[in-house]
């Protein structure tokens, strides 16, 4: 068992449906997703206490969006990101560069993520993250039914798995995901 904590509902159902994916391929672990509410530094460092005293032994992954320390440059938030860096845990963090969403669209076909990508151009996401507001807006335009707490595609299978790897791997996408490069070392 490896716990993931996440920054909410979105990430918790992906993490549930990786989970289907993981037992009936056989992979012989499985992640228990932990949701903290947000990706601020201090709520993450209190969520992280919380539950590796409850559980001192095992593996703890911590997943979140760089959104809010790259849009926030400067800020509370910003300066807290540092502490990221120099906490005693950082090997435990896997940031996805930007959002939840941009996650997500590393999974999709050539086509579909060009799309996504030609509506971050416009918007100068790759250097301004958008706030969700702005961002849900694009991704509803081309997923009607998307609601936040959910996944916009299911199953994952090994198609959508080998777009992940193969588009985040990609130096032209400046989408990454460092659980997207954890993910595929532990399923190799």
């Amino acid at each position: 068992m490896i716990i993931l904590l996440c920054e909410g509902p979105s990430e918790y159902a992906y993490i549930q449906e990786l989970n289907r994916y993981l037992r009936e391929n056989e992979y012989n672990f499985k992640f228990i997703p932990k949701p903290i509410g947000t990706g601020f530094y201090s709520e993450v460092q209190k969520k992280r206490k919380e539950v590796r005293k409850d559980n001192p032994r095992t593996p703890i992954k911590i997943i979140l969006d760089d959104d809010i320390y790259v849009r926030n440059e400067g800020s509370r938030e910003q300066d807290n990101s540092t502490k990221f860096a120099e906490s005693g845990f950082k090997d435990e963090f896997l940031f996805n560069v930007h959002n939840f969403e941009d996650f997500l669209m590393l999974h999709y076909d050539d086509e579909t993520l060009s799309r996504w990508l030609a509506k971050c151009s416009e918007t100068d996401h790759e250097n301004v993250p958008m706030h969700s507001e702005q961002y849900m807006q694009l991704v509803k335009g081309m997923f009607p039914d998307y609601e936040k707490g959910e996944l916009l595609f299911s199953p994952i299978n090994q198609e959508k798995l080998d777009n992940l790897f193969r588009h985040n791997e990609d130096n032209s996408i400046f989408i990454k995901s460092d659980f997207a490069t954890y993910l595929k070392n532990r399923l190799t």
